[in-house]
């Protein structure tokens, strides 16, 4: 039910107090946890709530994880976290967890350009 909001916003919560540990991160993460969050962050932009939600708990799976960061990045959440930055630049509770993702993803993709293959 990825149109329906209010549901959308009890599978975050769940997603987010998974996301609060290394086992549940890694369960997240393999499978599919991060693909619902950015599919939610995509049906709901228009939701605060959703939006803070999500990048929060991005924020959570991403901290510490170089294999998450790099699973949210080929999915699409870098630019996921650029759509909820436009849409909430008003938006403090948004955009703290939003900046520090940005952040991390930079520090990601631009460990790459010293990568040896």
């Amino acid at each position: 039910f990825p149109k329906c909001q209010q549901l959308q916003e009890y599978a975050i919560i769940t997603l987010s107090n998974l996301a609060a540990c290394g086992m549940g991160k890694k369960k997240i993460s393999e499978s599919g946890g991060i693909e619902a969050l950015l599919a939610a962050v995509t049906n709901h932009l228009n939701s605060v709530y959703i939006c803070e939600k999500v990048c929060a708990c991005m924020l959570n799976l991403v901290l510490l994880s170089k294999e998450n960061t790099g699973l949210l990045i080929s999915l699409g959440g870098a630019a996921a976290v650029a759509k909820v930055r436009t849409k909430w630049l008003d938006n403090d509770k948004v955009l703290i967890p939003v900046r520090i993702l940005a952040n991390l993803i930079g520090i990601e993709m631009s460990s790459w350009i010293d990568e040896k293959d």
